[in-house]
């Protein structure tokens, strides 16, 4: 069978001091850090054959903003299983 699964995050950052992580990112100056959206496909070909797709977009928040991270990214990825 096949299987299409569409996923939204919004992620937040649990408190604006986030020492010890990158400096651009040390001192936060919002808990909104963005929003992802992705799309994943899975496919059992056949009994030994498994293929999985996934992309994803997302989207800085505040946070990421304010420190010149202001753009968009994308990601793709393609992984086929095989089992014997």
């Amino acid at each position: 069978g096949m299987n299409l699964t569409l996923t939204w995050h919004r992620l937040r950052a649990d408190e604006l001091n986030n020492l010890g992580g990158n400096p651009a990112l040390s001192q936060l100056r919002s808990h909104d850090l963005g929003e992802e959206f992705t799309a994943t496909l899975r496919w059992g070909i056949d009994r030994n054959l498994y293929l999985q797709l996934v992309a994803s977009r997302a989207l800085p928040g505040r946070a990421l903003k304010a420190i010149g991270a202001d753009e968009p990214w994308s990601t793709l990825q393609a992984s086929l299983y095989l089992s014997f």
